[in-house]
């Protein structure tokens, strides 16, 4: 039977005796001298690597037909003739023996299976080599396994250092101190003080030197946990391609005293989005990974970049008028901004909370929010740096109906005279729908929309009064999405008559052959109307007209210097004009015309 129980170091391990030499008739003869012909260049090798410190098995193969039976497995390292590990089954005992002089007690051997492994720990930069297990059996022809063990050296320090355009700045300069060795990625560093302040767009050049390593360790630069670049090993710089949109700058040659120094440099323009991340030196050898990092928090000063957005729960697209507007404002800025504030069509809004603006923060809250407060809203930030503007917001508030300003509500109209009454509407959405009845004394009518047109905001009925009773009061309603107006339009179809007469009419200013009149005008009777003077010399046969379409104020110019004037001055509409309102000019021992029977009042110059 082949061995299949562990094989313990313990006991047995004597120094080496000589070497053995024992015949069966018939059977193999074993040597316990070096590998000789078994070892093959033209065998496999399994490769096997272990960390400085820790340990490594390398493996050997055990494996023979049923019946037989190993006999004797030997280890022998690099070009050894003798063996440094050996286990004897020929005398039906189990023998172990080990080169205490090479190996020590670093050495032990388990068997199961068809595999035999043979620990090394702790290992030690010598124990780097090739390795050949050799095993006899007491049928089958002798096996050979062949393993070539590497011995990782993790790096022996980092020295990171950190430059703005080529040229170390004080207080910007971090040079990294030796640390402990990481073993296992998974280990948690501590980190390390900030890097900088510095500006957003300046030039920095970051460069890791990793000194010792064996296999040479590759050193990586990693941004908040991403891959930057990697240098690969090697005795020289290794300047790595910077960022796409950063443009490189020269990084002058350098070679260590001992050739044992990997070098990764990167260069990098940091912006705004930069602040806070960390930046890593990863220095790392390969199977098993061994790694030493040094981290640095950078800091970078950068004017504030702003954005604004409706709150989360409210619906953009319906705020209606009435309702609480809530806007946020969010700010990155390093330093942190002074000012924070917003803007309603470029004018800066400040908090009043009787008119229920509120402003805390970077928040804007807009209580009961009226269709004037709709519009376009901006936030703002400043820091020592600068001033940073938001996207603007566009808030449009939906409101039901309401009566335009400034239209005409009273139409003066006579009997079987048509009148175009028109009623206009403010409204968000536009689209509405209009609604007309007559009120009198005695009833109200819905007018059908047959009599109606209607285009966008405004709606127009054709309406002619037949009697006394057609005279009263139109009323207009609209509706839309957001509901029906509050208040109609009110309309008032009044008889049409002539304007009342102009009164209190006087002279504000008057000289030797001018004077302006001024007077109130009376009712226009429904109508539009204009005004008429009319002046005549008494005694004479001078006289002058004047008209004016707006108020009953005249320049009369063009007197005869010393005489007295009647003056009339009427309204006329187009059902015809009102009684005149009579007064007389008269001069003074000055010559000055004025008023008949009061003192004439002169005020500055002629306008």
């Amino acid at each position: 039977m082949g061995l299949v129980k562990s094989l313990c170091p313990n006991g047995g391990m004597g120094t080496r005796p000589p070497p053995l030499r024992i015949t069966h008739s018939g059977k193999h003869v074993f040597d316990e001298v070096g590998p000789g012909i078994y070892q093959q260049e033209s065998l496999p090798v399994v490769e096997v690597a272990g960390l400085a410190g820790g340990g490594a098995s390398l493996p050997c193969d055990v494996s023979h037909q049923p019946g037989d039976t190993l006999l004797l497995l030997l280890w022998f390292k690099d070009s050894l003739a003798t063996p440094i590990f050996r286990l004897d089954a020929r005398h039906g005992g189990l023998e172990r023996w080990r080169d205490e002089r090479r190996m020590g007690g670093r050495v032990t051997l388990e068997v199961g299976g068809h595999r035999a492994l043979l620990f090394l720990t702790p290992l030690s930069p010598s124990d780097q080599g090739l390795y050949t297990c050799r095993v006899d059996y007491q049928y089958q022809p002798t096996s050979t396994t062949r393993v070539s063990l590497t011995v990782v050296v993790p790096p022996a320090g980092l020295t990171v250092t950190v430059e703005t355009e080529g040229k170390p700045v004080k207080g910007k300069v971090v040079k990294g101190k030796e640390r402990n060795v990481v073993f296992s990625t998974s280990h948690s560093d501590s980190l390390d003080p900030v890097v900088g302040p510095y500006l957003a767009g300046d030039i920095i050049s970051l460069t890791c030197v990793a000194r010792g390593g064996h296999p040479r360790p590759s050193v990586v630069w990693l941004v908040d946990g991403s891959l930057l670049h990697s240098a690969a090993p090697s005795s020289q710089p290794t300047i790595a391609a910077p960022r796409p949109t950063v443009p490189p700058s020269p990084t002058p040659p350098f070679t260590s005293a001992d050739g044992n120094t990997t070098v990764g440099t990167t260069i990098m323009t940091p912006s705004g989005e930069d602040d806070g991340e960390l930046l890593t030196c990863v220095a790392q050898t390969q199977k098993p990974p061994a790694t030493m990092r040094d981290s640095r928090r950078l800091q970078v000063h950068y004017s504030p970049r702003v954005s604004a957005s409706f709150g989360s729960s409210l619906d953009a697209e319906r705020i209606k008028e009435g309702a609480d507007l809530y806007l946020e404002c969010r700010v990155k800025a390093n330093p942190p901004p002074s000012h924070v504030f917003w803007r309603h069509d470029e004018e800066e809004l400040y908090q009043n909370i009787s008119r229920g603006i509120l402003v805390s923060g970077g928040t804007l809250v807009l209580q009961r929010v009226a269709r004037s407060q709709a519009g376009t809203y901006t936030c703002h930030a400043r820091n020592p740096l600068g001033e940073g503007d938001s996207s603007a917001l566009t808030v449009d508030v939906k409101y039901a109906p309401v009566c335009s300003a400034a239209q005409t509500t009273t139409y003066a109209v006579g009997r079987n005279e048509d009148a175009e009454v028109s009623c206009a509407i403010e409204a968000n959405p536009l689209k509405v729908t209009f609604r007309w009845s007559f009120n009198t004394t005695t009833e109200s009518v819905d007018i059908p929309t047959a009599h109606v047109s209607s285009a966008g905001n405004q709606s127009t009925i054709s309406y002619t009064p037949l009697s006394a009773l057609d005279y009263g009061t139109l009323l207009c309603w609209a509706v839309n999405d957001i509901g029906v107006m509050r208040n109609p339009c009110v309309f008032h179809i009044v008889p049409a008559g002539k304007p009342e007469r102009p009164g209190n009419c006087s002279v504000v200013q008057g000289r030797a052959t001018s004077v302006r009149i001024r007077c109130q005008a009376g009712g226009d009777g429904g109508l539009p109307q204009h005004f008429i003077l009319e002046a005549a010399l008494q005694g004479g046969s001078h006289t002058v007209n004047l008209t004016t379409a707006q108020a009953p104020t005249f320049m009369v110019r063009g007197l005869i210097a010393g005489g007295q004037y009647r003056v009339e001055v009427r309204g006329v509409n187009r059902k015809g004009s009102s009684a005149p309102a009579h007064l007389t000019l008269t001069t003074t021992p000055g010559g000055i015309y004025h008023l008949h029977g009061a003192l004439a009042l002169v005020i500055s110059t002629l306008c």
